[in-house]
């Protein structure tokens, strides 16, 4: 059976959103989240070239047992998105909101990160080395959605809403110029798209874990702890965010109506003068949702470069 199709099932089989069997959420010396279970799996040697979808199948049914929330009704890529991510799996939920479509999509990584002690088999010019942790290095985001490619019940491509090409933004009184976004530096325009947000609202330094990030050419919105449950509050915060965040660099009627945003997004919208505003009791609620999380440290990782999430 092809391995795809037995990684799909692995998924289908997921009834419901079990809980995780999971632990605590870390950010490593470079920003990079990674998720900690109680338990421990084994990776084996992964080719240097791009890892084989054979070889993840036992991968994904020993982490599906510790995760089964963050996989429940997703499907698999064939296709990385983008295919430089050789050493990762895509998979990805189709999600309505009131007016927008949103992927979210969780990718994990799986080149060997942790500790030297944890190699079984070493590696070699061709493998990395074959090691066994109680942690997944991970990406999860909603990205709002322009048309996706199924194939049966299951997501094998989508396009996102893209912003312009080139924007500038006013914000915080500086003047901001961005470059053609195939060209930019992805870290300069999500700093751009933070400011758009009184920073106040941020408990966390978006230098450090950005909610609102630049990728696949658009705005996205990045869901901590990946469970049906979160994902869908990240979803009230993002789809009128994003509407205020496009009108930014292109004219909302593109994505949205005037009616629409008064009916469906009242309580967190404004329009004066052709332009969208947040509305305070939006603010509100926005300082609220990324209030929740703070970063630790001890001396221990501190050693580490690690930084800790704890929820409020």
């Amino acid at each position: 059976m092809n391995s795809i199709i037995r990684i799909q099932e692995l998924i289908n089989s997921l009834d419901s959103p079990d809980k995780n069997n999971a632990g605590d959420i870390f950010l490593n010396a470079i920003s990079n989240e990674f998720i900690t279970f109680n338990g421990t799996i084994k990776i084996p040697r992964l080719p240097v070239k791009e890892l084989d979808y054979d070889l993840a199948v036992d991968i994904i049914k020993d982490l599906i047992k510790y995760l089964p929330d963050f996989f429940y009704d997703h499907s698999i890529l064939e296709k990385r998105k983008p295919p430089s991510e050789q050493h990762s799996l895509h998979f990805v939920q189709l999600i309505s909101g009131k007016h927008i479509y949103f992927i979210h999509i969780f990718k994990i990584h799986l080149k060997f990160s942790g500790d030297t002690s944890n190699i079984i088999e070493q590696g070699n010019s061709d493998y990395y080395p074959s090691y066994t942790t109680n942690r997944i290095y991970y990406k999860s985001k909603l990205i709002p959605e322009n048309s996706i490619l199924r194939h049966g019940k299951n997501i094998i491509d989508f396009t996102p809403i893209r912003l312009k090409d080139s924007a500038s933004i006013e914000s915080d009184r500086n003047f901001f110029t961005s470059t053609v976004f195939d060209e930019m530096d992805t870290k300069s325009i999500t700093i751009e798209l933070n400011k758009l947000i009184d920073s106040d609202l941020f408990k966390i330094s978006p230098k450090l874990y950005p909610y609102i990030s630049f990728d696949y050419f658009t705005a996205a919105f990045n869901i901590l702890y990946p469970d049906q449950e979160e994902i869908r509050k990240g979803l009230d915060i993002f789809e009128p965010l994003f509407i205020y965040i496009y009108s930014n660099y292109l004219s909302y009627s593109k994505i949205i109506t005037e009616k629409d945003i008064i009916e469906k997004f009242g309580n967190e919208l404004d329009l004066k003068n052709n332009k969208v505003f947040l509305k305070d009791q939006f603010l509100d609620k926005l300082k609220s949702y990324f209030g929740r999380y703070s970063l630790y440290r001890d001396d221990d990782m501190i050693l580490k470069g690690w930084r800790k999430f704890k929820r409020e």
